[in-house]
């Protein structure tokens, strides 16, 4: 009926329970690298790229022959004079330089806390999600038809919101399971 929505049989809830099952275990397998790579390795790699960044920066300033003539005549003539005009500009623009490398680490780190907060919000809300649907479906199995099959449905949309957010795909994979047909090796026995 148009308007009306169309409600799965148990064979197909079963089917859709399954994939969502796989879905929340690939959700919560990728969380679980995203963490350990970001907090693990991402935030170490950092720290350390940025450490040699820095060291072979100071090195390579003091090796150029401009830096050395530096201060070796301020050490024998000038010594103020030169600092001012030599050695503080280089300072400073290697200061600036180093900032701007905090500043895109920080953006990193902070683009990262972003995505795992919201892998962490995702992922609570499957595990609600799915103790939800199972609870309905365990409180209401013994009643035909299960008073609580709304509340099942409705958890299991919104389940399927955040395992496929495209809504194209979304509906594709909603018209395959709603029209499966086992085949002679999938059927029950």
């Amino acid at each position: 009926m148009a308007g009306k929505p169309q409600s799965l049989s148990k064979g197909q809830q079963e089917e859709v329970a399954n994939i969502v099952r796989k879905k929340i275990w690939n959700i919560f397998s990728v969380s679980a690298l995203v963490l350990t790579v970001v907090f693990g390795t991402s935030i170490w790699s950092i720290i350390k790229y940025s450490e040699t960044i820095l060291k072979n920066r100071i090195n390579a300033q003091f090796e150029k022959p401009r830096i050395k003539a530096v201060v070796e005549e301020v050490a024998s003539e000038r010594a103020e004079t030169l600092l001012m005009e030599q050695i503080y500009p280089e300072v400073d623009r290697f200061k600036k330089e180093t900032d701007l490398n905090i500043e895109e680490i920080e953006s990193l780190v902070d683009d990262a806390r972003s995505t795992i907060v919201g892998l962490n919000s995702d992922f609570l809300k499957i595990n609600k999600g799915m103790l939800d649907i199972t609870y309905f479906t365990y409180k209401g199995r013994n009643q035909f038809p299960n008073p609580y099959d709304d509340r099942i449905m409705k958890t299991l949309n919104d389940l399927l919101i955040i395992a496929i957010p495209d809504q194209n795909e979304r509906t594709q994979f909603i018209s395959e399971i709603t029209t499966y047909e086992p085949n002679e090796n999938n059927k029950p026995r």
